[in-house]
């Protein structure tokens, strides 16, 4: 149902006036000043520039409820969200997450990545709502994809003495890990991002810790060794 209505109306139509409780959780929860000015820890946040076709990213010291907003803006619920003039949505379009500024900033060359829709399915999308999930999990997985294979290019000519490696720099062997939602949540479909039950998330978060024990026990011997996830396939 939430499904039809969102396709039948828009959110310019649906909420004329632009309420959105989120902000204001948001900005009760979140000390974006401390973030600014204080954080030791480098934050990115990406969003879609809607006009532009272009993936936003924005940095821990200029990051404002706004721009946590625009990141998580799915155009069929909300209307798009307006920094310095230009209309943003969701950065999950583009970037998601985007891996490129790690490579770029002065960041350690590890990369843990925590996936949410599954890459794999085991069984063919047959009803109109199956097809919708999957083809929604594929597109916000492509950049994804599309930036790990970029990256195992390179690991590739880097193999081959085509490239000259970096410490920090164009090119360098950044080590990709994954906790991977495959197998994880393959019994819920994309409706059970709009649940909210307390129970619901409860069992997310007891999926979650599950997935990352099991990936501690298997993987993280690979840090600052190698990547453990398999770059290559994304070559073939």
């Amino acid at each position: 149902m939430a499904e039809t209505f969102a396709m039948s109306l828009s959110p310019y139509e649906f909420n004329p006036f632009n309420l959105d409780p989120l902000k204001d959780v948001l900005e009760q929860q979140i000390d974006f000043k401390a973030i600014r000015e204080r954080s030791p820890i480098k934050l990115y946040v990406s969003a879609t520039a809607v006009r532009h076709s272009q993936a936003k990213v924005f940095r821990g010291e200029e990051l404002t409820v706004k721009h946590l907003m625009a990141s998580a803006c799915l155009p069929c619920l909300f209307q798009a969200v307006e920094i310095d003039g230009e209309p943003y949505w969701d950065g999950g379009y583009l970037a998601n997450p985007p891996i490129w500024p790690l490579i770029y900033d002065d960041t350690p060359d590890d990369v843990l990545i925590v996936t949410l829709n599954p890459f794999q399915r085991h069984e063919t999308p047959r009803t109109p709502g199956e097809i919708t999930d999957r083809l929604n999990e594929i597109t916000f997985n492509s950049s994804l994809a599309a930036e790990l294979r970029a990256i195992g290019f390179v690991h590739k000519l880097l193999d081959e003495g085509l490239l000259k490696e970096s410490a920090r720099g164009r090119y360098r062997r950044m080590l990709i890990h994954a906790i991977a939602a495959d197998g994880r949540l393959d019994d819920l479909s994309m409706s059970s991002k709009f649940n909210t039950e307390w129970s619901f998330l409860q069992d997310l978060r007891t999926r979650g810790r599950e997935a990352a024990d099991h990936w501690l026990s298997v993987s993280c011997d690979d840090v600052g060794v190698k990547s453990s996830v398999d770059l290559k396939a994304m070559l073939t």
